[in-house]
């Protein structure tokens, strides 16, 4: 009796444990997600801060800077974005820069999540006048 009612409690902890451990990949999957989208934007507003002129050249984003060229390009197949060829986002599916005179807007999606949560990001950003 007494080895039957240890079992069922066994059971049902080893349950938990295993219910715990699942929400807790899914809720870190999908913290990955917004925290690509958070390091991605930083580093786009910080080198457009100090961009002199930007343009679009085969679906890259090429900023000039007063330090240089920063090229920001999508890999579709690693879904990754690459900044001057290192990668500073994953799980990125798709992503589109608009150029229209100072203003740059960018429309990005993630991979889905382990639950099939998918986030996006449409951010637009204006160079200071002169600097187009």
């Amino acid at each position: 009796m007494a080895l039957t009612i240890f079992t069922m409690i066994g059971t049902a902890l080893v349950g938990i444990f295993i219910s715990g451990v699942r929400f807790y990949s899914q809720e870190q999957s999908q913290l990955d997600n917004q925290q690509n989208l958070t390091t991605l934007s930083a580093f786009i507003e910080n080198d457009l801060r100090q961009s002199t002129a930007m343009s679009l050249s085969g679906g890259c984003l090429n900023l000039t800077t007063v330090n240089g060229t920063v090229v920001y390009c999508h890999n579709t197949v690693a879904k990754t974005l690459t900044r001057n060829n290192q990668v500073i986002a994953s799980g990125i599916a798709s992503i589109t820069f608009t150029i229209n005179l100072n203003r740059l807007t960018l429309s990005l999606l993630t991979i889905a999540d382990q639950r099939g949560i998918t986030n996006s990001l449409t951010q637009d950003y204006i160079l200071r006048e002169g600097n187009y």
